[in-house]
């Protein structure tokens, strides 16, 4: 259900295929991401969220973007922006993602609404 026991999804634009059922998801994930040069000074900002339940759970869209603020140029720059949609399940009395998808937007993207 979540990063650290089975049974969860992590599906991203930047892997292409689903990751998922298996601990390695969060480390996986943060460990290419943040290998990346130049992620200094690096905001990411969450807004915008809907909730709508269902049979199963909760399903949340959130809004994502990306900031960098660079100290030698006074400047801050948008440097990605997408969406998440995340599927949470009540566990043992707890909230937990079950699945997140994260979707990078360009300009092929096909709009969530």
């Amino acid at each position: 259900m979540s990063a650290g026991s089975s049974g969860g999804c992590f599906a991203s634009t930047t892997f292409g295929t689903p990751v998922g059922d298996n601990a390695d998801i969060s480390p996986r994930w943060a460990s290419e991401t943040f290998a990346q040069p130049g992620r200094r000074g690096r905001q990411h900002w969450v807004q915008h969220m809907t909730f709508e339940g269902t049979a199963d759970g909760v399903t949340v869209r959130s809004y994502w973007k990306v900031v960098q603020g660079r100290a030698s140029t006074n400047t801050r720059t948008l440097n990605a922006m997408g969406f998440y949609d995340d599927f949470c399940v009540k566990f043992d009395g707890r909230w937990l993602i079950k699945e997140k998808r994260i979707y990078r937007c360009n300009d092929e993207t096909p709009l969530p609404w």
